[in-house]
């Protein structure tokens, strides 16, 4: 109720918006976690807990049956906090990477390892991608593009320096390529704790975040792929791993699984700097 006495919801108008739930199970408490939609399961990720501090368990929550289970149960699991964790529907699995982990007691340090976490196998899986990946970061945050998992912002160091306390880099790791590469980078939009959505696999929308101070601007980055369709040469088209140059349709593509199986020439295709 609130200091009338009355009930809070009321003034909606429109009955009670947000009200708990009562599901089967439970979790421990958490924060710092991430929760990822798959299907119909919600895969809630790390996090920091009252008891063990850094969690190591992965839990989901059945969104129909409202049930919660334990999906690390048989298996230590990933001890992380800050993290980020998209899905790879393709290959059935969460990408997480980054955040804080815990080196020994009281003390934790920023990853930048990448992993994935077998949805099927209920395991997590160190990955080596190819390529410069980005610094060790905190407080980032990552969406899926098509076929790349882009990485922007977080805090890459402990510092006093505004040049190493916010990232303003956008990171992306090509899942057919395996491997990272650095797309941008602009100091002026260096933030950490940010909201990250993605837009029919074309674009990324970012809002808010703290530098210094809380941020209210709202930035777009579109997917190099998105371009590809505008490229009407083979140079042009295959400059960069973003995107696949057809030679039998003379055409220039998003680089995606579905690209490569209906291009018969599409071996030929490697760029080198994948």
């Amino acid at each position: 109720t609130n200091s009338t006495g009355t009930n809070s919801t009321a003034s909606t108008g429109g009955g009670v918006l947000l009200q708990p739930l009562a599901p089967t199970g439970s979790v421990p408490g958490l924060a710092y976690h991430t929760a990822t939609l798959v299907g119909q399961w919600m895969v809630v990720v790390g996090g920091l807990t009252a008891v063990e501090q850094y969690s190591s368990n992965v839990y989901a929550l059945d969104t129909e049956a409202m049930t919660w289970r334990k999906l690390t149960a048989d298996r230590p699991g990933l001890q992380v906090a800050g993290h980020t964790a998209v899905y790879d529907a393709a290959a059935a699995r969460l990408l997480v990477y980054g955040g804080w982990v815990p080196v020994w007691t009281a003390q934790s340090v920023r990853s930048n390892q990448l992993f994935a976490f077998d949805i099927e196998q209920r395991m997590f899986v160190l990955l080596q991608p190819a390529g410069p990946a980005p610094p060790p970061l905190a407080g980032h945050s990552a969406v899926m593009l098509g076929q790349q998992m882009y990485v922007f912002g977080g805090s890459p160091e402990l510092s006093s320096a505004p040049e190493t306390c916010f990232g303003g880099s956008v990171y992306v790791f090509d899942l057919l390529c395996n491997g990272w590469s650095l797309l941008d980078s602009h100091m002026e939009w260096a933030r950490v704790e940010s909201a990250t959505v993605a837009v029919n696999d074309t674009y990324m929308v970012n809002v808010g975040g703290f530098h210094g101070k809380t941020l209210a601007d709202t930035l777009v980055l579109s997917s190099p792929a998105a371009r590809c369709s505008s490229f009407g040469s083979q140079p042009a088209c295959t400059e960069g791993v973003w995107c696949l140059w057809c030679a039998t349709t003379a055409t220039c593509s998003a680089r995606t699984a579905a690209a490569l199986a209906d291009c018969s020439d599409a071996p030929s295709n490697n760029n080198s700097s994948s």
